[in-house]
């Protein structure tokens, strides 16, 4: 099936949804009882029903409708509607996986529609909600201690002999009686990390690398480096010549900041934000289970066991399954 057709059987089968809020069947031969404006098969429009469609439409706005011609228009439109409907259920269609599907979802969207967002709408978090979570989390929200450091890289190749380290320990020093004489609102190691230095992502920026939490893990820095910024304590303060695994290193701290504690007004929003969230979900599933209650489920397990796989294994996952979600169809 092209996915025109597809898309077309969709739309008939949603069709039939429609149709069904406004037209109602007749048995065959009789006349209907009540006020009508059209037969189609053995289904009737009502007056109502017309009117209903007309609002839909528009119609509440000043000089829609206000001809018979407008109006039989209109009608028209619902009984060719209502035509195709028949003909789609006397082929079938309605029974199709698809269109079942279909139908199924505009019946989900519109009965949480109704039934759970007025639960959602309802959920509030408080201002005593917000400092309660604080207060019992306030451990969390420690920001520990950093320095931003700075460095001059000396490289050394590998397998390099004891005289190429000590030529590039000897010009880390001779650097390092440069320093003094920077401009004294200099942080870092300015120009002299770009005469110097061979690390080159931080050479033209005075040699500043980042920031070092302490206490924190390192991965992205030179293990040789993030020793030495430990022993630092002042901005200003230089180590070194230090000898790693690559070279001769001179490291400087540029800026401190000591550990502190975010404030309850810093993260009151974020905190907001994920109570919400929180009780949102627990509302919805509260919902979902109340739903579940109400229809008797029996599982075959042996059955669901000897359904094969649509296809082969793939890589292997650590932890547990994870199970469906609601599709986006069924979210809309």
């Amino acid at each position: 099936m092209t996915r025109l057709v597809v898309t077309l059987v969709i739309g008939i089968g949603i069709g039939a949804v429609a149709a069904a809020l406004w037209l109602r069947p007749v048995s065959e031969g009789a006349e209907p009882t009540g006020p009508w404006v059209a037969k189609v098969g053995d289904r009737v429009i009502r007056p109502a029903e017309f009117i209903e469609e007309m609002a839909r439409r528009g119609g509440r706005r000043p000089g829609t409708y206000q001809s018979f011609d407008q109006k039989r228009l209109l009608l028209n439109e619902m009984i060719v509607r209502a035509a195709l409907v028949d003909a789609a259920k006397r082929e079938s269609f309605d029974m199709q996986p698809e269109v079942l599907r279909a139908m199924e979802s505009v019946l989900i969207n519109r009965y949480r529609q109704d039934r759970l967002q007025p639960l959602r709408d309802s959920v509030g978090i408080d201002d005593a909600d917000v400092e309660d979570f604080y207060n019992r989390n306030a451990g969390d929200y420690v920001v520990p201690a950093r320095k931003r450091i700075a460095i001059i890289h000396f490289a050394v190749p590998e397998r390099a002999n004891d005289e190429r380290w000590d030529q590039a320990t000897a010009d880390a020093e001779e650097v390092l009686a440069m320093v003094s004489d920077q401009d004294q609102g200099v942080p870092h190691f300015g120009d002299l990390a770009r005469q110097h230095s061979d690390h080159r992502g931080s050479r033209y920026r005075g040699g500043v690398i980042g920031w070092i939490s302490e206490g924190g893990e390192r991965p992205r820095f030179n293990p040789t480096v993030a020793a030495a910024a430990e022993s630092l304590r002042s901005p200003g303060a230089i180590v070194g010549p230090v000898r790693g695994d690559d070279g001769v290193y001179l490291v400087r701290l540029v800026e401190y900041e000591p550990q502190r504690e975010r404030s309850l007004e810093e993260l009151s929003a974020g905190i907001r934000q994920r109570l919400l969230a929180e009780r949102l979900k627990q509302v919805e599933n509260e919902f979902l289970d109340a739903r579940l209650a109400e229809v008797e489920t029996e599982i075959n397990e042996d059955a669901l066991a000897e359904i094969e796989p649509l296809s082969g294994p793939g890589p292997e996952r650590r932890g547990p399954p994870t199970g469906p979600t609601t599709s986006a169809e069924d979210e809309s």
